[in-house]
């Protein structure tokens, strides 16, 4: 969104997800990662420059790959 701007976005609802209250916290957590990794795998079946997405596992940054300019502020010490 940095990048092209909010305006040029469109944010939709794909799914509602139930929580139950009568399933602990955990469950509800892995029911959500489920179907977020169910959006993540029809989203990869897409080429790589119609996705903004990076991040193929749903609850992880693995895979993600930080910019040389991002290594560096993350490296640098508070209020450089």
């Amino acid at each position: 969104m940095n990048k092209h701007g909010i305006e040029s976005f469109t944010f939709i609802v794909v799914e509602f997800v139930e929580i139950y209250p009568d399933l602990s916290q955990e469950e509800n957590k892995a029911n959500l990662i489920a179907r977020e990794q169910f959006y993540l795998d029809l989203l990869f079946t897409l080429p790589s420059e119609s996705r903004y997405n990076n991040l193929s596992v749903a609850g992880s940054s693995l895979g993600y790959k930080h910019t040389e300019e991002a290594k560096n502020k993350i490296g640098e010490p508070e209020g450089v």
